[in-house]
């Protein structure tokens, strides 16, 4: 069975356009008492981030220009070759930029992280039992 999107409601004044999700009987915009007006709300467009894309008319591939970028190669042979040649500065970026404090917290576990594996790779290397005992 489909599942079938409740519509949403909004109550508009007519006087001054300011919107309240429930009817009151004076408007909190303006203060004007019986103007609010049942309407339905629009519903969210199908892309969540289409407000922060930028438009530009559409093209013939033609009329792109191609640049040749330098490329940093990784060593993986297949890896470059999918990449077109290796990697290009700023053409990772990330999906979403996070707070100052979470980014801090990553920052922190990534320290704890260190802090864990060094004394562990030392240990594996034997550089802890050649410092102790020599």
């Amino acid at each position: 069975m489909a599942k079938v999107a409740k519509v949403k409601t909004l109550y508009v004044c007519t006087e001054c356009g300011g919107q309240a999700p429930k009817w009151q009987g004076q408007c909190p915009a303006c203060g004007t008492w019986n103007t609010l007006v049942e309407s339905v709300a629009e519903s969210p467009s199908a892309h969540r981030f289409q407000a922060l894309a930028k438009t530009s008319p559409v093209q013939r591939l033609s009329e792109i220009e191609a640049s040749d970028v330098p490329r940093f190669t990784t060593g993986i042979g297949e890896f470059d070759r999918v990449l077109g040649g290796g990697l290009v500065a700023g053409g990772v970026v990330p999906s979403h930029i996070f707070s100052e404090p979470v980014r801090e917290a990553v920052e922190y576990l990534e320290y704890v992280g260190y802090a864990l594996v060094v004394p562990f790779a030392a240990w594996a290397i034997g550089l802890l039992h050649y410092v102790r005992y020599h």
